[in-house]
């Protein structure tokens, strides 16, 4: 339908340029403001508001200015002309490359703009995530960034298109009006309306009109439409007393394979921020888990940052085990180092469900590497009823599973824990807790934790590295530094080894037998039981070694056995040593007991009144419910 229907005669070329020039337009600009809107969401802002400014330039300036000055930079007599011709270019007055350049420059922001915003949005930890679990640039570019910024790439092209349809003032001053090569629909609709055939200027208008609506109205239902009440639905957890170690499900059907790790990380760095400077020379051996503790800022997740390769600011050298992964300019990536990773927020890639979540690092391992099955994990953390959920159906324990389960299927050499639990409440904490501890127990792998909590420190670590204001203040055990409180800056806790026994029957005490250090404390001065703790266990205790952690303040001493006490645990212990205590009036006593340091918290009037001096043999008080395992 050309002669006589709806389309007459050069308006089907015309519309025909106009789809071209646009969809051109749409996919080079598409691929230039990828790059520039990630640099103006996450670039150096020493020239951000120049190059923010410059984009946004087009929005503000008429069309006909910026033709104005297209037209005398590609005028022929111009540089920029004779250098074009130089390369075999050509004259682009005129021409469908000059208007091409034209709605390059003229629709740049609103390709720009909304990449810029959806980039801010989504930020750079999934493009992190998806690095530390083995995902290359390019990988991470369409597995992760394009999935997740689609909503913005929908937009940019979107008006970007309807942008360009519309285009007029600088197309006729750079060029003009020449059918078939640079008269599209706006163009066309000027020359029917100078020559007052407004019936044809009115239906050209029209099918632009709807043309540009019919594209607003899917960008809108696209960007407005919201996930559905199932995708949205949090699935609750179970009371956190309610877990217990029967609740986990054994690993009978797919044992996981021990990670053997024998080596040691051997670091000597100095990271540099306007207001922060972290610099640290140490080797940890990777035996069990080492905790990084101190006071907020002092570096302890910058520090596991540059472990994991993930501040390339950061200078010095890493090594592991003989493998370089630092050292001078280089600096191996990510994806090559052998680490897995769970941070204190939400690291879940937020478009895939929790199988692909679990499947993203371990389809990208070798097979031959492949030590731990996702059969075992997935039994191992109990994630089987998970698998099909999205991460906006879990709970923070749930995800924080899933996540320990995708750093385990990367194979690593090196498990890295940043605070798991403080995004999480008491309930979720106690949820996640049972399984990091199975996970810690069944794998011979090598963890460092970061912790701001005592307790998790006490809880878990083997070994403990203080660190303030960037720097290692002191290294060694647990029991040894968390006897140390004016380096703690926190109340003094102890941690007694033993042997755990539990009841029996439901509700009767635990008993846990100390680890005998010192031959010369046993003698007949103390009753057979000296060495036996009383207490209320944790649902995930078991039988077997254990660490029970004590506050100094849930401690008290007396001269000798108390009569009609609740207090379940009365030990005789020996005074060797006291310190100032965390504030004027206490001190800390430090007591001997089963050749193991038990610290308690007293003022220095009950101290005067006791008429305590070191050697001397008291009654340490414990309740059974404030003891820790």
């Amino acid at each position: 339908m050309v002669d006589g229907g709806f389309w007459q005669p050069g308006e089907l070329t015309a519309l025909w340029l106009t789809l071209k020039l646009a969809l051109t337009t749409s996919a080079i600009l598409l691929v230039l403001a990828t790059p520039l809107g990630w640099w103006l969401a996450f670039g150096q802002r020493k020239r951000h508001s120049l190059v923010a400014a410059l984009v946004t330039l087009p929005l503000v300036l008429p069309p006909t200015v910026m033709g104005f000055y297209l037209l005398l930079l590609l005028r022929p007599e111009s540089s920029l002309a004779q250098l074009l011709n130089q390369l075999g270019v050509g004259n682009l007055l005129f021409s469908f490359g000059g208007i091409l350049l034209g709605s390059l420059i003229y629709s740049l922001p609103f390709a720009v703009q909304p990449l810029t915003q959806i980039f801010r949005s989504i930020g750079k930890a999934p493009l992190e995530t998806a690095a530390v679990l083995g995902a290359g640039p390019v990988d991470r570019f369409f597995s992760v960034l394009l999935p997740l910024a689609k909503p913005g790439f929908i937009t940019a092209a979107t008006l970007t298109f309807a942008h360009t349809l519309g285009e007029f003032g600088m197309i006729m001053l750079i060029g003009g009006s020449i059918a078939g090569e640079t008269k599209v629909l706006s163009v066309l609709i000027y020359d029917q309306t100078e020559a007052m055939n407004y019936g044809a200027a009115h239906r050209l208008s029209l099918a632009v009109l709807l043309l540009a609506l019919l594209l607003l109205f899917v960008l809108h239902r696209f960007s407005q439409q919201p996930l559905s009440a199932q995708r949205l639905q949090v699935t609750p957890e179970p009371a956190a007393t309610g877990l217990g170690v029967g609740d986990i499900p054994s690993t009978s059907t797919s044992t996981p394979q021990r990670m053997t790790v024998d080596q040691r990380l051997e670091l000597d760095i100095e990271f540099i921020r306007p207001d922060f400077r972290l610099q640290l020379q140490t080797q940890l051996p990777l035996q069990g888990v080492t905790a990084l503790f101190g006071p907020s800022g002092c570096g302890k997740t910058s520090l596991l940052r540059i472990i994991a390769g993930l501040e390339p600011a950061a200078t010095g050298q890493i090594t592991l085990g003989g493998s370089s992964w630092q050292q001078g300019n280089f600096k191996r990536p990510p994806e090559q180092r052998a680490i897995g990773m769970v941070s204190q927020h939400d690291s879940l890639l937020p478009h895939l469900s929790v199988l692909q979540n679990l499947h993203y690092g371990y389809h990208r391992i070798a097979p031959q590497r492949r030590l731990l099955t996702l059969a075992a994990v997935v039994e191992l953390l109990a994630l089987q009823p998970l698998l099909q959920r999205m991460p906006q159906q879990l709970s923070g324990g749930q995800k924080q599973r899933v996540a320990l389960g995708r750093a385990l299927l990367r194979q690593p050499q090196l498990l890295l824990l940043d605070e798991p639990f403080s995004a999480l409440d008491q309930a979720g904490r106690q949820q996640l807790l049972p399984y990091l501890q199975r996970v810690l127990q069944t794998l011979a792998l090598p963890v460092i934790l970061v912790s701001h909590q005592l307790e998790d420190v006490a809880q878990l670590a083997d070994q403990l590295l203080l660190l303030e204001n960037g720097r290692l203040v002191a290294a060694g055990s647990v029991p040894e530094l968390l006897q140390q409180q004016p380096l703690l800056l926190q109340e003094p806790w102890s941690v007694l080894q033993g042997t755990c026994q539990l009841p029996k029957n439901a509700g009767e005490l635990a008993l846990v037998q100390l680890q005998q250090r010192d031959k010369e404390e046993t003698s007949a001065q103390q009753p057979p039981t000296a060495s036996t703790l009383q207490l209320v266990t944790a649902p995930s205790a078991k039988n077997g070694a254990c660490k029970v952690n004590i506050k100094a303040r849930d401690v008290s001493v007396s001269l000798r056995l108390l009569v009609d006490s609740s207090i379940s645990n009365q030990l005789p212990v020996r005074l060797e040593q006291v310190s100032p205590g965390p504030h004027q009036a206490e001190l800390i006593l430090h007591l001997k007991l089963a050749g193991q340091t038990l610290m308690a918290v007293i003022t220095k009037v009950s101290y005067q009144r006791l008429q305590l001096v070191p050697g001397q043999w008291l009654y340490a008080n414990i309740k059974a419910v404030s003891l820790c395992y």
